[in-house]
This record gives structure tokens, sequence and C-alpha cells, in this order.
């Protein structure tokens, strides 16, 4: 929907609804503020209003690292928790090894592993 000078409630309830819903179909916050050229807190607003869950951190903290893939090589491979970090792109190993010591505590049956510093993980 254009953006007019005069906007009705409708119309204004309209195009938040639009927004929440390219929002629900993948287009990220930021984007979506820029090309309605509103801003972030408003497209934010739209999706709670209209039932679209977002994450308060932001999509780009959900990118950072992938907790799951790290989880999948911890499993599924004997590698060092330092090149599992290093695999992983800008992981720290102390996250990976965090994730390590939260599944077992947790359940999860998988090798046990240097941290890189030497240590075994426990």
């Amino acid at each position: 929907m254009p953006i007019t000078t005069h906007m009705t409630h409708d119309d204004r309830i309209a195009r938040r609804k639009e927004m929440a819903k390219v929002v629900k179909n993948g287009t990220s916050r930021e984007a979506v503020a820029q090309n309605f050229s509103v801003s972030l807190a408003t497209v934010t607003s739209a999706c709670r209003e209209n039932g679209v869950n977002v994450d308060r951190r932001g999509e780009k903290q959900l990118d950072r690292f992938d907790a799951y893939k790290i989880l999948a090589d911890l499993i599924n491979t004997r590698k060092k928790v330092k090149v599992i970090a290093k695999d992983n792109g800008d992981v720290s190993v102390q996250r990976v090894s965090q994730i390590y010591r939260r599944a077992r505590k947790a359940g999860i049956e998988m090798p046990m592993r240097k941290n890189g510093t030497g240590k075994i993980d426990s």
C-alpha cells in the first residue's frame, strides 16, 4: 500500500497488517521498516498487534551462530571444541564449551572432548 499523507484509521490498520504479514513471510523487521518508511518500533508493534511473534533481540542476534549445528557437531563428531568453534565461524571456544556442558547436563550423550585449553569438559 503506498504511503499517503492523509491515511484513514482503516488505512493505518490495513498498513500495519501488511507490515506484519511481510515479516511473517520472512522479511526482516529492519527491511520492512525501511520499505514502509517507518521505525523498527512501529513494525514490531504492528507484528505484536497482528499475532506475529518477534524476538526482542532481533534477527542479527539470532543469525549470529547456529546452536543446533554446534550441537550436531558435538554429538556426531569427535572434533575438539576449538575446531568446532572455528568451523562455525564467529563462535568462541567458550560458547561451544557452554553448549557442550549444558547439553550433557540435560542428559544428551556425546563423546568427552578437550575444550581447546587441553582440559576435558564435563
